[in-house]
């Protein structure tokens, strides 16, 4: 007991000392390597098993490593199909909006393999040496059996990995030791032991171990000097692997946790050789999250071997923190990973069964926090085989930004019904030895990012000489909803940081005084689209032994397109000759009822309406309208106050754009279908309601034009459809078939979603649900849902 209140009594004076300022080379390299944020991206699949002819569905998460929310910044993510080999298959653009991005990838003819990879990543993740993008295995059932089966070529023993990861990196002599012990086999699964010893150097007994059902465990034991032990694990059919521990080190310091219900006890453990060479010396603990740090510094003595530092839950970061132990020369020595259980990390949702009919279910979400949420669920047959993630978006953001191995049945750990699931979580970490974040990149000086932070891409259309005066180029893009001119005197159209569909359809034409005369095709230029990446070779893992799995049904063809499944209810403004019902209140201007020149502009004319149209510095105003064309503000007018209450409101196409009036900077009076103004009712101040004309009905009103496809651009969104299977009775189906696919869930404060599933004649339906808050808080969710009522 003595000995523990001088412990505490040598650390509450070291922790004292810190904030004097010593360690800061550590401290400023931390700094340095995390001030660019990292994105973190997570798929949630409606699958990870398909059928030839269905689609890859997926809903795309990004997080910023440092706010721990979703990275509002993102915009081009990049999803990318390999196969076994490492070759790339194919890449989709897909375009992420407030963190959320969804999209498909069809399984078509071309994929003649059965196993193959998918992966997220972005350009800007290519700055860091630490690999954070997403990745996971997809099977492919085909309706032929494959050749031959896989056949092994090594030993029985070779099919498992057999690893000891001594706790903090490596044993010392004549102290306590801790190892964590990883038995898998050679598909990553855990695998059960009949019995485990630990034997000296002279083939004596020591000690017993056991391992979990995910192949994980732990044990300690006294190492004395010049003796080597070690673990043989016996199988339940009788093999024995054996496995040494490393080279221990005579002169050496342990770094040691244990859980406790309040927080973390650190132990700094050495032997008397050490102790009395260290007498004097300084050790620094630095404890981090790659965003948050506290570092406490350890003076030594030779009367003690052990230093305790206790913790509380408070004291340490939510999720994982990465404890690290340097010497006096601020040498990384030691490094453990451990996990902070705190009910802010995640959100609970309500999902109730409603109504039933003959061929759905209804089902309703219901938020009783005060965050937004967004959500992504894939519902499937009760006996699917076809969904089993390697990652679900828990896992994605809470372990795997830190640790460097993968992780069998992640969800295990996050299920609070799973009664030791923190000490088995503890077993994990210590089995994944150091963090992914090597402290020898962290001193280096991190240069500038070299690849770009993108938004969007630029593209960009070229004559081959400026336009004369009275020549104007038409371009317009139906799939774009796109509509603009290349103006005299100028021979290219910028579109920056444009999300334009790839493949889509653009339509060219030369237009001289106002009448279309010709086709023209531009040349193209666009930014980057695409980025060079690879599969990271160590997620492969090969196989000895395979189950083929076959598929009664043939390559599926494209169904019938879903249920009209939302209920939420929605204002939707019409587009009349009397903007939002005033029709004796507003004058309105039909534009195919007068004579328009192919260079007015939208401000020219409303200024012609005598409203107060003013130009600034690129900022536009719209007033109230003048008593006549040749009245002018007065002075007293001109005030902040007064010109708010003289500003008109201004719709485009049902969209408020009163803040956002640059929108009508250049935009010319023959691209719209009307507009209406004058004093609404409900409103004090006037309106003005703008309609402009589509794509398509640009293209009927004007027919001299070029037709191009885009060959880059961001992948189609398209609405989920189920295709045609065969039957929904078979086992095929049942094992590997998709019911219904619902992503881009989003949930207000204090509210509910209603939607509908189909049933496709199954009396039980499983739904994998993921989402994330606005505030960073996880979900997942596994429900079953009856049917009965409904057949």
């Amino acid at each position: 007991m003595r000995t523990k209140i001088n412990v505490y009594l040598i650390l509450l004076l070291a922790i004292c000392a810190t904030s004097f300022g010593q360690d800061k080379e550590i401290e400023n390299s931390f700094k340095n390597y995390f001030e660019y944020t990292r994105e973190i991206p997570h798929l949630q699949l409606n699958k990870t098993t398909f059928l030839s002819g269905e689609k890859i569905w997926f809903q795309a998460y990004v997080k910023d490593q440092n706010s721990n929310k979703l990275h509002v910044n993102t915009t081009n993510l990049y999803v990318s199909i390999f196969e076994e080999t490492g070759k790339m298959k194919d890449q989709q653009l897909i375009e992420i909006k407030n963190g959320i991005g969804r999209g498909s990838i069809a399984i078509d003819s071309s994929f003649t393999n059965k196993n193959y990879y998918i992966k997220a990543s972005t350009n800007w993740m290519l700055n860091f040496k630490e690999n954070n993008s997403y990745q996971q295995k997809i099977t492919i059932v085909s309706s032929e059996k494959y050749k031959e089966e896989i056949v092994s070529t090594f030993s029985e023993e070779d099919y498992f990995e057999f690893k000891l990861f001594p706790e903090g990196g490596h044993y010392v002599t004549n102290a306590e030791n801790t190892v964590g012990i990883l038995l898998k086999d050679a598909n990553n699964k855990g695998l059960q032991i009949k019995e485990g010893i630990i034997k000296n150097s002279d083939g004596e007994f020591i000690e017993t171990f056991s391992i979990n059902k995910f192949g994980l465990g732990k044990v300690s034991f006294y190492l004395p000097e010049d003796d080597s032990y070690s673990f043989i694990a016996e199988l339940p059919n009788g093999i024995k692997i054996e496995r040494k521990i490393t080279e221990p080190r005579t002169i050496g310091v342990l770094l040691k946790t244990v859980q406790t219900t309040n927080g973390v006890e650190i132990l700094i453990e050495t032997n008397p050789i050490t102790a009395a060479l260290l007498k004097g010396k300084s050790y620094t603990l630095f404890i981090h999250n790659t965003k948050t740090y506290k570092q406490f510094n350890i003076e030594f003595n030779a009367e003690n071997a052990k230093y305790l530092i206790a913790l509380k839950k408070e004291d340490l970061e939510h999720g994982i923190n990465i404890i690290t132990l340097f010497n006096e020369e601020q040498n990384a020595i030691s490094e453990r990973i451990i996990y902070n259980e705190h009910q802010d990390l995640f959100f609970d949702v309500n999902i109730n069964q409603l109504a039933t009919s003959r061929d759905s279910i209804a089902l309703r979400i219901t938020n009783n926090s005060n965050d937004k949420i967004h959500l992504s669920a894939s519902f499937l047959p009760i006996k699917t085989k076809a969904y089993r993630p390697i990652n679900t978006i828990k896992s994605s953001f809470i372990l795997n930004p830190y640790v460097r191995g993968q992780i069998e049945n992640p969800e295990y750990y996050f299920n609070s019904s799973n009664e030791n699931r923190l000490e088995e979580l503890d077993l994990l970490l210590i089995t994944q030895g150091w963090s992914k974040y090597s402290w020898k990149n962290i001193f280096e000086k991190l240069e500038k990012p070299t690849y770009e932070f993108e938004n969007g891409i630029d593209i960009k259309f070229s004559l081959n000489n400026p336009l004369k005066k009275n020549h104007t180029v038409v371009v317009y893009s139906d799939a774009n909803n796109l509509i603009t001119e290349i103006k005299p005197g100028s021979q290219e159209l910028l579109l920056k940081n444009s999300f334009l569909i790839k493949d889509s359809k653009f339509h060219f034409g030369l237009k001289i005084s106002n009448n279309f005369v010709n086709k023209i095709g531009p040349s193209l230029t666009y930014s980057n689209s695409s980025i060079t990446d690879v599969l990271k070779t160590d997620f492969i893992k090969e196989p000895n032994k395979a189950e083929l799995e076959v598929s009664n049904f043939k390559t599926l063809t494209d169904g019938v397109s879903t249920l009209d499944e939302v209920i939420v209810k929605t204002k939707r403004v019409k587009e009349e000759n009397s903007a939002y019902g005033f029709a004796t209140m507003l004058t309105t201007f039909k534009m195919d009822k007068m004579v328009v020149t192919g260079g007015d502009l939208v401000l020219d004319f409303l200024s012609f309406k005598r409203f107060d149209v003013q130009i600034t510095n690129g900022d536009i105003f719209i007033g109230k309208r003048r008593p006549d064309r040749n009245h002018s503000m007065s002075s007293g007018e001109s005030d902040n106050y007064t010109r708010q209450l003289r500003a008109v409101r201004v719709y485009l196409d049902g969209n408020e754009i009163t803040q956002s009036l640059w929108l009508l900077d250049g935009l010319y009076l023959n691209t719209l279908k009307s507009i209406s103004f004058g004093q609404d009712p409900s409103q004090f101040n006037e309106v003005i309601y703008m309609y402009s004309l589509s794509a398509k009905e640009y293209s009927r009103k004007n027919s001299t034009f070029n037709e191009f496809y885009l060959p880059v651009g961001f992948s189609k969104q398209i609405e989920y459809y189920s295709p045609k299977y065969p039957s929904y009775l078979d086992q095929t189906y049942q094992n590997y078939g998709a019911i219904f696919w619902k992503p881009f869930i989003t949930v207000n404060a204090n509210s509910t979603y209603e939607f509908r599933v189909p049933i496709n004649q199954q009396e039980n339906i499983k739904m994998y649900l993921e989402g994330i808050s606005n505030s960073g808080k996880l979900s997942t969710k596994e429900l079953t849902f009856s049917t009965k009522k409904a057949m």
